[in-house]
């Protein structure tokens, strides 16, 4: 039997990493009565939190000097593709934000003569602080929210948004989660912030939590909140969540298909970050993996389809299907030539989304009464970002986010728990026999669907078969229902998380061959023949979807 529980309250918060706290804290200092929902708990759940580092970086401009370059370096990471107001807010303020953690008793890195500068990503300059104790940063966070009265849902992993619709205008009207235990929570909010991160733990290889699916930016979406750069996704090269060592590059040239690859100047570019990266404008190093991968996956497939051949001949009489590998080979070399390290299929990792929802400069999405900070959003970083800046871009958006919503002033029309169990109970059905297990099932179909048609080197083909692939998913696991209150949530959070896969792949289908860095597509590509798109740069759409 459906259970939803109902509550009020001023500013709900959907995120516990640094940019959710951040945004509870500024808005209950403000006076307003603060809800945070959480997937998971608190400190257990967020990227900031659940890190294979067991630190963190933040960008800080202490001079006018330091600030300066701190904001020409956003642009340059962000290859111009980055909102000039906002990048001046996050440099502007970064300092105030380093000063407000200090004073809540935050420790940052520091040596015999004192304050330890460090050197981002994307960035010549020894800018940022660093954070060590990521469980001690959490404490000092969640102490004070909860000395403002700040309350907090965990484990409650958001099902859906509903919506209010006025001739065209929509606004959220509640937040409908699902708890661990089975029960249902509505909150309502006269404002809401969305912190819950990108889509990392869409993909099958990450370094993600696999909780974080994505589900708030792509309800966000659906309820008319504009978003653009969402086909900027940061790649790296890990063994299972560890990074491959970056020393490595240091004493190893590059080879490609045992090939050497001799553009010292890009290979300098892209030593500053892991060998894959948005930065590369040129497209040959891209360029060179795809061949590699073409040709390493054409002998699988043709070996691999010999053998399906021949066993299911003579079972069936029908050839078996093909498989595709999923590492890319590369092989690294001494500069000595003593010695020998071969590295074969590598797997690329999904890190973090560089794209999302639009926010203003007072965090606001083009939904009334939605706000948003962190990763969930586009920023200013664009097409890339300087490492560290991501950290000061939870806590100064965090910051303005939180402000926002405590005074936003128009008060939305409020969901009803019998509006929410009408909505839950439409998608039951007696007589089908879902389970949890089930689910599971299909969420490990998506993200092998997803892994198959999209990522760092397909080509234009490989896209527009993707959509149609994951279309036809989605299509599917959109009409799913289940027997009980016990996974009726869980099919509409994957039925979400489906769509933000297909939006992930729709961006990228328009893009084709005019990208900026390792979404390398064969071919001319094409301009976008939606007319609700449009170009925002060179190359670089945004689709209304």
């Amino acid at each position: 039997m459906l259970n939803v529980k109902r509550i009020k309250t001023d500013v709900l918060v959907m995120g516990a990493g640094a940019a959710g706290l951040s945004a509870a804290i500024a808005a209950a200092e403000k006076g307003a009565k603060v809800t945070v929902l959480t997937k998971g708990r608190i400190g257990k759940a967020g990227a900031t939190f659940v890190n294979v580092s067991k630190a963190l970086g933040m960008q800080v401009g202490f001079t006018g000097d330091e600030k300066a370059f701190f904001y020409l370096d956003v642009a340059k990471a962000g290859q111009d593709v980055h909102d000039a107001k906002l990048a001046m807010i996050l440099v502007s303020e970064a300092e105030a934000r380093f000063n407000w953690l200090k004073e809540l008793g935050v420790r940052f890195r520091e040596d015999r003569e004192g304050l330890v500068r460090l050197r981002g990503c994307f960035s010549e300059h020894k800018r940022a602080v660093a954070i060590d104790d990521l469980g001690q940063l959490c404490s000092v966070l969640k102490a004070r929210a909860a000395s403002l009265g700040v309350k907090f849902i965990e484990e409650a992993s958001v099902a859906t948004f509903l919506r209010n619709y006025d001739f065209g205008y929509v606004d959220v009207a509640g937040v409908l989660a699902k708890k661990s235990g089975g029960e249902f929570v509505l909150a309502c909010a006269k404002a809401y912030v969305v912190a819950s991160g990108g889509g990392g733990g869409l993909f099958k290889h990450t370094m993600m939590p696999r909780s974080q699916n994505g589900v708030p930016l792509w309800l966000s979406i659906r309820s008319r909140a504009d978003a653009g750069n969402l086909e900027f996704v940061q790649w790296m090269i890990t063994a299972g969540r560890k990074f491959f060592p970056l020393e490595m590059l240091k004493d190893y040239v590059p080879h490609i298909a045992g090939k050497p690859f001799k553009d010292k100047e890009l290979l300098e570019k892209r030593m500053m970050h892991y060998p894959f990266s948005t930065i590369d404008e040129t497209h040959l190093f891209d360029a060179a993996i795809f061949k590699a991968c073409k040709e390493k996956w054409q002998k699988e497939d043709d070996k691999e389809e010999k053998a399906a051949e021949s066993k299911s001949a003579k079972k069936t009489g029908k050839p078996g299907p093909k498989r595709r590998g999923e590492g890319i080979p590369v092989i690294m070399r001494s500069r000595k030539g003593d010695k020998e390290l071969v590295i074969e299929d590598v797997k690329m990792s999904a890190h973090s989304f560089n794209g999302g929802l639009h926010i203003d400069e007072r965090a606001k999405t083009s939904v009334a009464n939605l706000y948003a900070c962190g990763e969930v959003t586009t920023g200013m970083h664009g097409a890339n970002r300087i490492g560290g800046a991501m950290l000061t871009n939870c806590f100064v958006f965090g910051r303005i986010a939180g402000e926002s919503a405590a005074q936003h002033e128009k008060a939305s029309d409020f969901a009803t728990a019998a509006e929410a169990k009408a909505f839950l109970e439409r998608r039951i059905d007696p007589k089908s026999g879902e389970t949890k297990k089930d689910i599971e099932r299909d969420y490990s179909v998506l993200r092998n669907t997803f892994h198959e048609n999209y990522g760092i080197v397909k080509d234009a083909w490989s896209h527009f078969a993707s959509g149609n692939t994951i279309h036809g998913a989605g299509m599917v696991m959109g009409s799913r229902d289940g027997k009980s209150a016990d996974v009726v949530g869980d099919i509409y959070e994957l039925d979400s998380a489906t769509r933000m896969v297909g939006a992930l792949v729709k961006q990228a289908q328009l893009r084709k061959g005019k990208t900026l860095g390792p979404h390398y597509f064969e071919g001319d590509g094409g301009e976008p023949d939606d007319p609700n798109d449009h170009e925002i740069a060179p190359g670089v759409y945004v689709v209304n979807i």
